[in-house]
């Protein structure tokens, strides 16, 4: 796999866009194979090394739906089954658009430092596929961040519906 790394080149003609009201912009961008491309949105302040919020823009070019669909739900399935994730869930209404919510940890040795809510959005386009990823994470207090949980999911659902999907590269 060739992985071309960039500080942020501009592949979807986006540097900035908002979610669930905030401003994000581009942050890091890849190419990481020849029909694959991402691009890491941050909030003003943000890093990439240690980010509260971040949302990601895949687009794989000549994919369908079902498959990249697929494949992130057996990655979340042996991430569950290696306990690094508390739970998830799966909205499959419809198959060019799905939505997955993931309430996830990240562990060195006994020490959790990292819980964090994802949820992804599958979305046909056209040929290919968009893949949308949104984080938040809370890096301490994990309580408050766990009891909000729930309605912080339900809210990111929401926003990431919203989200154009028709991204092409330029």
């Amino acid at each position: 796999m060739c992985l071309e790394l960039n500080a942020a080149t501009d592949f979807f003609g986006m540097t900035k866009m908002s979610f669930d009201g905030e401003s994000y912009n581009l942050s890091w961008s890849a190419n990481s194979h020849s029909n694959v491309y991402i691009e890491d949105f941050l909030p003003k302040g943000e890093a990439m090394n240690h980010f509260e919020k971040k949302v990601s823009v895949t687009l794989v070019k000549g994919a369908d739906c079902e498959t990249i669909f697929r494949k992130k739900l057996d990655d979340i399935a042996v991430a569950f089954a290696e306990k690094q994730i508390d739970k998830y869930d799966v909205d499959t209404t419809d198959m060019n658009d799905v939505v997955i919510h993931v309430l996830s940890r990240l562990e060195q040795g006994e020490t959790m430092y990292v819980v964090q809510s994802c949820v992804y959005r599958v979305v046909k386009n056209n040929d290919d596929v968009v893949l949308f990823e949104a984080i938040q994470r809370s890096y301490k207090d994990f309580q408050p961040f766990l009891k909000k949980e729930d309605s912080l999911a339900e809210k990111m659902k929401k926003s990431i519906r919203l989200l154009n999907k028709n991204i092409l590269v330029k």
